[in-house]
């Protein structure tokens, strides 16, 4: 076991990849560059140790069985926890969401002003490598229910398999930012969260959470209210909060930022065209990508999600082929949101003081 694995426990199965931090003689071959040894970076290094000490430690064997069903591949790790697949095939869409989403923001990875040089950041339930390269004087952690994380990692990287609503946080204080995407319509206790991102910030961090809202619109009357992709949307909704994500498409981030105290909270939300109908440019590439994610989706909301509402395999790949019909007329305008809500940690303040957000 070297000091400089993030996970040294290799996987039986074979498709599992051992989850892995480059260690120093591996630079001249992992795709990055090599690390020039200045005395930012031997501090980097001894704070990132007491991360390899957890991190080299934390991961039993058994994280890295998994569950098969529908003909798709799931987390075993606290087994149920989260409706949808962690497969190759959803590896790969949620690399195509993250290009859709760096072309909507013109590249930005958030929103929330950490400035030029964070030095602690934690990425919950997404790939931490684009932000480790972004910022390689910062300490970058990601954490997921599934050790699916690629091979090769920046040095500034370390991966955790874990729940983010784990009773005790594993993983330091002092964070200047909190990153959280697509979880907050999967998390049981939202508030108990925040309680303990905030306990765990630095004066003056940022929590910030990305969301698609699960509702299919459209402004010019394109669409009509049988849409399939409306219908198919619908109950994917209702199959995910049977399955425990009880307040799924309804959550409420800014109200609860509010309770735990966060200030300077601000809630912006993008349009996403789905399909080839938008007129500017950028949206356009959003647009046909955002088609693809959709299609993508389909056979996983189709598959625990509809099964919890009892609906029948035959019923469900009825249900699929209409939605991949209906996204080939150009002449319906289809569109959903996509949110951005953070809020920032500010000094104590006294008792008497009200807040106006």
């Amino acid at each position: 076991m070297t000091d400089d694995a993030s996970f040294s426990i290799l996987s039986t199965v074979p498709d599992i990849e051992t989850l892995y931090t480059p260690s120093h003689t591996d630079q001249q071959t992992d795709g990055y560059d090599p690390v020039l040894e200045t005395d930012e970076y031997f501090d980097q290094e001894s704070r990132l140790a007491d991360y390899d000490s957890v991190s080299s430690t934390s991961v039993a064997p058994s994280v890295y069985r998994h569950e098969h069903d529908h003909g798709r591949r799931y987390h075993s790790y606290k087994s149920g926890r989260y409706p949808l697949p962690n497969d190759l095939p959803e590896q790969q869409l949620e690399e195509l969401k993250h290009h859709m989403l760096l072309e909507l923001t013109e590249g930005h990875l958030f929103l929330s002003d950490i400035g030029d040089h964070p030095q602690k950041i934690i990425d919950i339930g997404t790939g931490a490598g684009p932000v480790a390269d972004n910022y390689p004087g910062a300490i970058v952690l990601g954490t997921d229910l599934s050790p699916i994380q690629p091979r090769w990692l920046p040095t500034n990287c370390r991966m955790f398999v874990d729940d983010c609503e784990e009773d005790e946080w594993l993983h330091g204080t002092g964070f200047d930012l909190v990153h959280l995407r697509e979880l907050s319509d999967v998390l049981r206790d939202l508030d108990a969260l925040l309680a303990g991102i905030y306990k765990n910030l630095k004066t003056g961090g940022w929590v910030e959470f990305q969301d698609f809202i699960p509702e299919v619109l459209c402004d010019d009357g394109s669409m009509d209210g049988n849409d399939p992709l409306r219908r198919f949307m619908s109950l994917a909704v209702k199959g995910m909060r049977k399955l425990g994500c009880h307040q799924f498409g309804t959550r409420d981030i800014k109200e609860s930022l509010e309770k735990a105290n966060f200030t300077n909270i601000n809630i912006h939300t993008r349009r996403l065209p789905i399909g080839g109908w938008a007129r500017d440019e950028r949206l356009l590439a959003v647009g046909a990508m955002m088609k693809a994610v959709v299609l993508e989706s389909l056979s996983a909301f189709a598959a625990k999600p509809f099964e919890a509402l009892g609906i029948l395999d035959d019923e469900r790949q009825r249900l699929i082929a209409e939605v991949k019909k209906s996204l080939e007329d150009k002449g319906i305008h289809r569109y959903l949101d996509f949110r951005f809500c953070y809020g920032q940690k500010c000094p104590e303040l006294s008792s008497d003081f009200e807040s106006d957000i």
